[in-house]
């Protein structure tokens, strides 16, 4: 926020850093070799839920983008917080018989706590989600992040992108258009509703390898 006010805080800009318990990595470790998981492969997080605070990538884009990484050879943990077991058994049902794709929580007898999604984020070699807290989760975990966010202003990357994110190893996905909206999207009055869906599968697919 300073930075865009152009006011000059002399580069001190803190670091953030979430203290999670010892265990938390080793824990994911555990459940994720115990239910096939392997090490030699890339394990990409995403997390396609959100609150509704701000406007995100169609669901169906997210699943075309599990199919198109798992073609690239990489392992998919899906997550979700409480309220979206049934967005989780929905990708569970519409990636039937897809190999390499593993869910949590449904998955986990462990319970769903911001301390074992923390350790699932330690594991993973990139995490994928909306603009929503497990992206600054990740970001303060010091992983390497892709977000989807919108064009509209208050809800905009740039008032709420992934802070202090590693260099070179963040990016943000958002449509190249001239929004109108201001406080919200104001659907289909506006001439590039439903625009979150011109982020293309296979732009983002490419991101992710320049990423990894």
């Amino acid at each position: 926020l300073l930075s865009s006010l152009d006011i000059d805080f002399k580069g001190k800009s803190p670091k953030t850093k979430v203290m999670v318990t010892d265990g938390s990595k080793k824990s994911a470790q555990k459940w994720f070799a115990k239910e096939g998981g392997k090490t030699d492969r890339k394990l990409i997080a995403i997390h396609p839920g959100m609150g509704g605070s701000a406007l995100n990538w169609p669901e169906s884009l997210y699943l075309d983008l599990i199919k198109a990484l798992i073609q690239d050879g990489h392992q998919i943990l899906v997550t979700g917080g409480p309220t979206e077991s049934a967005l989780l058994r929905r990708f569970q049902a519409a990636l039937k018989g897809q190999s390499g794709i593993f869910y949590y929580p449904l998955q986990s007898t462990e319970g769903n706590t911001l301390d074992r999604l923390a350790g699932f984020f330690q594991i993973s070699d990139l995490v994928v989600a909306p603009s929503t807290g497990p992206l600054h989760l990740a970001v303060a975990l010091g992983r390497p992040v892709l977000g989807f966010y919108p064009p509209v202003r208050v809800q905009s990357a740039k008032r709420w992108g992934p802070f202090q994110a590693l260099q070179g190893k963040s990016k943000v996905m958002t449509p190249s258009v001239s929004c109108p909206g201001v406080l919200q999207c104001l659907g289909s009055t506006c001439e590039y509703y439903n625009c979150m869906k011109n982020v293309l599968v296979s732009e983002v697919r490419q991101e992710v390898r320049n990423i990894l």
